[in-house]
């Protein structure tokens, strides 16, 4: 087999069960409500996600069949990596899940991005301006438009 047939058949099981799983979704999740319209099912964010994986993994299996160069790449260069920056990413990460158990959704997703752009060495007030955006738009996106409930804040219990 060669590389090019190994790295076609990756990404069609890649989709194929991407779609599987898509498919099984509703048998998965305990409560799922069909009479729901689709964007209000438990379902829909899984559906979502799995579609992309499904549809972009068959879209390389057909590209790595029909010989298409890859000539741009995502990866990131051993060189230019930061390890330490990577890992504090993640504990931010990490901690923005507890942050917004104890704060509410709101307030977490402003407090990651300020610990963010820290981080990265953003200035401060382009910074601060970025976080409020981001904070104000995903609130309104999930909470107002999607409908999606988040348990009250440890806060204020």
């Amino acid at each position: 087999m060669t590389p090019r047939q190994a790295e076609s058949l990756v990404c069609g099981l890649l989709g194929f069960t991407a779609l599987a799983v898509a498919l099984a979704t509703p048998r998965l999740i305990a409560g799922h409500n069909p009479s729901q319209p689709y964007y209000l099912q438990s379902a829909f964010f899984p559906w979502l996600a799995l579609t992309l994986v499904a549809v972009f993994g068959l879209i390389g299996a057909l590209q790595s069949l029909a010989g298409v160069e890859r000539t741009q790449t995502d990866e990131i260069d051993a060189g230019e990596s930061s390890m330490v920056l990577g890992l504090w990413g993640m504990l931010i990460f990490g901690l923005s899940i507890l942050v917004s158990l104890a704060l509410g959704y709101a307030a977490s997703i402003w407090i990651t991005a300020v610990a963010f752009g820290l981080l990265v060495r953003i200035r401060r007030k382009t910074l601060l301006v970025l976080a409020c955006l981001l904070s104000i738009t995903l609130y309104g996106i999930f909470v107002y438009g999607f409908r999606v409930w988040f348990p009250t804040a440890w806060i204020l219990e």
